[in-house]
């Protein structure tokens, strides 16, 4: 396996990035794995803290390559599992679709990791990036997704970290508003492949669009927000640009 493309998201918790990862993995050439902790486990790796674990990552960061083997090994376990991840409202989402189990890696062009929404709000594991890059000898790339923030439940601080760190990405970056995926698939599918330089296969895009939300979920009604959050939301959606097309009654 000989990636050229190694891929982060940069989203808050419930954005709707698990069903992009999961979207991307399904394409031949692509393997991004499901909350493997990438960036956690190097940093603990870096600096010998990684405990009674160390042996385990001494061995998973002796090369790029036996790391790629490793979340590709994982990510092929995992789907092969039914690609469940949890939920708030149900026991869990299937985010499984056609074309993430494959024969071998040999057509991997694309690796990455999906976490959970806080890998590149929280400061330690931001600041890991340069160094991560250099050890991987590939570009980073990144998706932004962002979903309204009163249905994902942000807070202030989480929007606020969310716009600052876009800001601060110096690596490759594209943009994705979930409502605008759910409501056009196709065109977020074929956007989202040109970007990471993959082919557009239609049987691929096909399958993604199928297993696509057939429209948002306005979680919003079921969180039951305090009026002081709402508000606080509002201010923030205000304030920072990448959240100034949404409001309370959007």
């Amino acid at each position: 396996m000989k990636p050229d493309k190694f891929v982060l998201f940069l989203a808050g918790p419930r954005s709707g990035h698990s069903w992009i990862a999961s979207a991307i993995d399904a394409h031949p050439n692509a393997c991004v794995g499901h909350e493997q902790d990438t960036l956690r486990k190097f940093q603990a790796w870096r600096k010998g803290r990684a405990k009674h674990k160390q042996e385990n990552y001494d061995k998973l960061f002796s090369s790029p390559e036996t790391l790629f083997s490793g979340i590709f090994r994982a990510d092929q376990y995992f789907n092969e599992n039914g690609r469940k991840t949890p939920s708030r409202w149900t026991k869990h989402y299937d985010q499984s679709i056609p074309g993430q189990i494959k024969e071998n890696s040999d057509g991997i062009q694309v690796i990455g990791n999906k976490n959970g929404g806080f890998d590149l709000t929280v400061d330690r594991y931001f600041h890991e990036l340069e160094l991560f890059q250099q050890f991987i000898d590939i570009p980073l790339y990144f998706f932004v997704v962002i979903r309204s923030p009163f249905d994902a439940g942000h807070s202030e601080r989480v929007i606020r970290k969310i716009q600052h760190r876009y800001y601060r990405l110096t690596y490759p970056k594209h943009l994705i508003y979930s409502e605008d995926f759910i409501q056009d698939p196709i065109k977020g599918m074929e956007d989202l492949l040109n970007f990471l330089e993959l082919p557009v296969l239609r049987d691929h895009i096909d399958n993604v669009a199928k297993r696509t939300l057939k429209k948002r979920h306005r979680s919003r009604d079921r969180l039951n927000h305090t009026k002081s959050k709402l508000v606080g939301i509002a201010r923030a959606c205000q304030e920072y640009p990448l959240f100034n097309r949404y409001s309370l009654n959007d």
